[in-house]
């Protein structure tokens, strides 16, 4: 029994009589000496093995899952009940695009439920992985004459949450701009914002970023020479972009490994601190050692069992 972690050996506590007197303890002193890392830690690990819950670090306790907890779905402070923190808790959410975001719960659950397919009552991992697809919407922060398609897809790979996102913009009676794109993010550390100067290049466009450099100079060179398709990644967490000028608008594809089943605060889980740091949060702590175009990679290769059957509708990869 000594090579269990704490989390399985409370599960066995509760199997039967015989692995009951096996793990006997104080199971209410034994949890309350852990520190605030290995409490989140236990928890994920006995949520693994109870499909309808999610773990939340901000208060250290699991919560029931919301059938329509979907990436594409706006959750309410009222829907996380008897949580303190509300919405702003669960995460500092780690990737989002407008109508889209994806928090760790959705990453939790995604890749439990493909682990242990026979937990899937009721068909929710089916829900979570199905490509979700929102089309002419105007995207929110951004220019209100712009327009955007987004098509946005969830995909287990080995284990791990991989996420594609594909936008298209276009400003409607004219070619788009950088002029349009003020706000305009990629992940947590790369985006535009519009820099007013007196110095030699006023109104120009540079990337607000944390240590992240060159975004901005991709979608300049995608504008200026259409057609062409410009790749480049965030050196901080595992995103690989590419963004090419079509006829007037402006296509960007986002590949981003969003890590494996574990505990958000796990010293073996940098993907969820390096993602949630950034513009919001402050400048990055931690950042993710990874070979550029590692996401793409492990996407485009890799095929979940549980989403298969809707790959085939994927437009572009």
């Amino acid at each position: 029994m000594d090579h269990l972690d704490l989390h399985d050996k409370f599960y066995l506590s509760h199997v039967c009589r015989a692995t009951r007197a096996l793990t006997k303890r104080d199971w209410e002193r034994a949890i309350g000496q852990l520190s605030d890392d290995e409490e989140v830690d236990f928890l994920v690990g006995l949520a693994f093995v109870k499909p309808n819950y999610w773990t939340c670090q901000h208060c250290c306790q699991l919560h029931r899952r919301l059938d329509s907890d979907l990436p594409g779905w706006y959750i309410r402070d009222e829907d996380y009940g008897t949580c303190p923190y509300g919405r702003g808790a669960e995460t500092r959410k780690m990737l989002q695009s407008t109508y889209h975001e994806i928090r760790h719960s959705h990453v939790q659950q995604a890749i439990k439920l493909t682990q242990r397919p026979q937990d899937d009552k009721d068909g929710y991992l089916e829900k979570l992985l199905r490509p979700f697809e929102r089309l002419a919407v105007s995207p929110e922060f951004l220019d209100m004459h712009l327009l955007m398609d987004l098509w946005a897809d969830l995909r287990i790979v080995g284990g791990r949450c991989l996420s594609f996102t594909k936008c298209d913009f276009w400003v409607d009676v004219k070619e788009i701009s950088l002029d349009n794109l003020d706000g305009l993010e990629v992940c947590s550390h790369m985006g535009s914002w519009e820099v007013k100067s007196a110095g030699p290049y006023p109104d120009s466009y540079l990337s607000r970023d944390c240590g992240v450099k060159g975004f901005m100079d991709d979608i300049h060179l995608a504008l200026s020479t259409p057609g062409r398709e410009v790749s480049g990644y965030c050196s901080l967490c595992v995103t690989d972009y590419v963004a090419v000028a079509v006829d007037g608008k402006l296509l960007i594809k986002r590949w981003a490994d969003l890590g494996r089943y574990l505990s958000p605060l796990s010293r073996e889980n940098p993907e969820f601190e390096a993602r949630v740091s950034g513009f919001y949060y402050g400048p990055a702590e931690i950042s993710v050692h990874h070979i550029p175009g590692s996401a793409r990679q492990r996407y485009s290769e890799g095929w979940s069992t549980a989403s298969e059957r809707y790959q085939r509708h994927a437009r572009v990869m």
